[in-house]
């Protein structure tokens, strides 16, 4: 669910609904201008913690996915 898309601040806020495995899960992707390029910095809070490994794994795919995208982008 979308909760807040900011273009100005460069931020969005989402959040996965309760379900049968996960009890929270709300998140916020910034990007955050360095220099001559820009860092991305994802921030999830997650019940159980139990699902850590499984998140942790989705979002290991998702940012090799987005370096693609993003390199495509630039050239």
């Amino acid at each position: 669910v979308l909760v807040a898309c900011d273009d100005e601040r460069r931020r969005l806020a989402y959040a996965i609904p309760a379900g049968e495995r996960i009890a929270h899960y709300n998140a916020v992707v910034e990007v955050i201008p360095e220099a001559e390029r820009c860092r991305i910095r994802w921030t999830i809070d997650l019940l159980p913690h139990t699902l850590e490994p499984l998140i942790a794994a989705q979002m290991e795919l998702a940012i090799g996915a987005m370096q693609r995208a993003l390199a495509n982008q630039a050239a």
